[in-house]
C-alpha cells in the first residue's frame, strides 16, 4: 500500500457503508437522558468551521502526520443539537453500522 499517495488509500477492517449523497448523511447523538437528536449535513455546514494542524496517528502501521484540518468542533455540534455536555465529560462514538466505537 502506498502511504505517500495523495489522497492516501483507505484501509477498513469493516464492511463499507452504503453509498449515499453527502446531503443524506446524518449524525445521530444520544444524551444522558436517552434523547436522540439528529443533525444533518445542512445543519453541520452552517456551524463555524475551525482550521487547525492536528496530529493524525496510525498505531497499526506506525506512521504519523500533522495535517491541516478543516472541521466543526464537537462542542458546537452538541450545542446545536441541544445537548448540554460538561467540558470534562466522557464521550463514546459508534459507527453507523455499530461495528466500531471509540471513547474519549
Amino acid at each position: 500500500m502506498d502511504f505517500d499517495a495523495d489522497p492516501m488509500p483507505v484501509l477498513s477492517l469493516f464492511p463499507l457503508p452504503l453509498v449515499r449523497r453527502l446531503e443524506q448523511w446524518e449524525v445521530l447523538l444520544t444524551d444522558l437522558e436517552g434523547q436522540r437528536p439528529v443533525i444533518g449535513w445542512a445543519e453541520l455546514e452552517r456551524l463555524t468551521r475551525v482550521r487547525k494542524r492536528t496530529p493524525l496517528v496510525c498505531q497499526i502501521f506506525n506512521w504519523h502526520k500533522k495535517p491541516q484540518m478543516d472541521a466543526v468542533r464537537l462542542a458546537d455540534v452538541l450545542k446545536a443539537t441541544g445537548i448540554d455536555a460538561p467540558e470534562d465529560g466522557y464521550f463514546y462514538f459508534y459507527s453507523a453500522d455499530g461495528l466500531y466505537w471509540e471513547r474519549t
